[in-house]
């Protein structure tokens, strides 16, 4: 515990100062901690971020620490956990879908397997992204063909800024491809040109959802998820088959988090690479209560004479993992994730990137359909195209390590957007890596890769 002065909140008298950001990171990288405290409550989390700002005290907010690249000089400030928990079913209405909120620090596994559960529809695509419900909204996660925008209701924040809470809507939270009003804070600046750091100027307090009701998904939109299910791209499908399937090509590619020093995420998801047995066994009647009373059907829209009846089900499929598991170290599953993001150009401009080189359709954050499960409306004035195929392409294969085998951090032996840690990796080193990536891509077509995770510490080159 640390000595902290009379004006700090009573939570900070908890405080430790013998961790290093290598334990709270899945890189697990980064130096000392200066202070690290978590919070079991609003309150507590808001007064340690005003104790900070107040007294110009550096402050980082964590969630799972998945998506930070931390340096090997540590942390000289308060690193904040938020350890909330608990999903608030507002409404369940077989007209209005499921309205629940959750608190920032709620493991984002447990919630989509929760959700799948429960027939709530929209997210069994992001499943086994590591991390917080929290940090969901602040690069808009998404993965194959699906972003969560689509669900988000609204995000009630504490802005550092006026020093208050408030509340965005959708359509003020800026989403963009792994965008949003909270990121843009940490990288073009705020609405007065402040440019804040390495937390944003708003501190995410919990999200709302807003789902529809039912057990088949949104059309499957990504080619690779679609080949495995067996349908065509456009297609829906069970949600915990969707889920499943997911889970099972991201551990195939080293994108699932390791729990072999991590106890805590030992029965989530994206540890065990599998839904809990009794989700994967259970039945639509079981999942969507509605659908047995007749207020659900798969495919077409709730009768009217059924709108406002409160329909949640309240003897959900189990969602606990019955067995005790025991892992060994997977270094492919040590890093942040995808490490760079999809380069986004003008549809224009399409004709100018590489012979061979993958263009997808950006979606936009207003849904395709107005009934059923829908993904967000094609761009047409935006192509993505693969990072990781640039890397590949531009000469970085999997494994690659810019001191060959002797290097201690390099790219997933899975997957070429993935930085690894090998088990002894610094800092230093991951940064050494990602600069050698991106000066290479850069060279050889023009494109210069922009990190994904929050870097904490000096700009990675």
């Amino acid at each position: 515990m640390t000595t902290q002065p009379n004006n700090a909140p009573q939570v900070l008298a908890s405080a430790r100062t013998d961790l290093s950001l290598s334990d709270i990171t899945t890189l697990r990288i980064g130096g000392p901690i200066s202070t690290y405290v978590e919070t079991h409550s609003e309150d507590e989390l808001v007064q340690v971020v005003e104790y900070a700002d107040a007294n110009s005290i550096d402050i980082l907010v964590v969630g799972g620490g998945s998506n930070i690249v931390a340096a090997d000089e540590g942390f000289d400030g308060i690193v904040v956990r938020d350890m909330r928990s608990g999903v608030n079913i507002d409404q369940v209405d077989s007209c209005g879908g499921g309205s629940v909120t959750v608190p920032a620090g709620h493991n984002w596994d447990d919630f989509v397997v929760q959700s799948i559960a429960e027939g709530w529809i929209g997210i069994e695509s992001l499943i086994g992204i590591p991390g917080s419900v929290g940090a969901a909204p602040v690069q808009n996660i998404g993965a194959y063909g699906a972003e969560v925008a689509n669900v988000i209701s609204s995000v009630r924040v504490y802005d550092r800024g006026t020093q208050r809470k408030r509340t965005f809507a959708l359509f003020e939270l800026g989403f963009g491809y792994r965008d949003s009003i909270i990121k843009q804070s940490m990288t073009i600046g705020d609405d007065s040109g402040r440019v804040w750091g390495p937390t944003p100027r708003y501190v995410v307090l919990e999200v709302s959802f807003q789902f529809r009701l039912g057990t088949r998904s949104a059309p499957v939109q990504y080619a690779e998820l679609a080949k495995r299910l067996g349908v065509n791209v456009g297609d829906r499908a069970p949600a915990k088959d969707i889920a499943q399937t997911v889970l099972e090509l991201r551990g195939g590619k080293g994108m699932l988090v390791d729990a072999s020093d991590r106890p805590e995420l030992a029965d989530t998801a994206g540890a065990r690479g599998t839904l809990p047995p009794a989700l994967l066994a259970a039945t639509s009647d079981e999942i969507v209560s509605g659908a047995a009373a007749g207020f659900i059907t798969l495919d077409a829209e709730a009768p009217a004479e059924s709108c406002g009846t409160d329909i949640r089900n309240e003897d959900v499929p189990s969602v606990e993992y019955t067995d005790s598991a025991s892992f060994k170290p997977d270094f492919d599953r040590w890093s942040a994730g995808s490490f760079f993001t999809n380069p986004i150009i003008a549809a224009e401009h399409a004709d100018e990137l590489p012979e061979g080189a993958p263009r997808y359709p950006v979606h936009s954050v207003a849904p395709l359909a107005t009934t059923g499960p829908s993904t967000g409306a094609v761009d047409a004035a935006k192509v993505k195209t693969s990072a990781a195929w640039l890397i590949q392409n531009a000469g970085f294969d999997r494994g690659f390590g810019v001191h060959g085998e002797s290097s201690a951090a390099t790219l997933s032996t899975k997957h070429t957007l993935a930085l690894t840690n090998r088990g002894s990796a610094s800092a230093a080193d991951v940064r050494e890596l990602a600069s050698a990536i991106r000066a290479g891509v850069q060279e050889k077509f023009g494109i210069l890769l922009e990190p994904e995770p929050v870097v904490v510490g000096p700009k990675i080159n």
